[in-house]
């Protein structure tokens, strides 16, 4: 979550500090996401760095609310 939180900032141009609280109930004890598995299973790919893809998220944003 550190890594997205990072791209974000670094994207949007925003300084912003996350607050870390701890987890609510159904919460999962960690969160992993990587193409790793899906590559080897599957024969697939990431097209998109993580910075492309909060990119490409946070232009649609702004077209949305402009």
């Amino acid at each position: 979550m550190r890594e997205i939180m990072t791209a974000m900032a670094r994207v949007t141009g925003i300084a912003f500090e996350p607050e870390i609280a701890p987890r609510r109930a159904g919460d999962p004890d960690r969160i992993v996401a990587t193409g790793d598995l899906a590559a080897r299973d599957l024969d697939w790919r990431m097209t998109f760095t993580l910075d492309e893809m909060v990119d490409s998220a946070w232009s649609a944003r702004q077209a949305a609310t402009a």
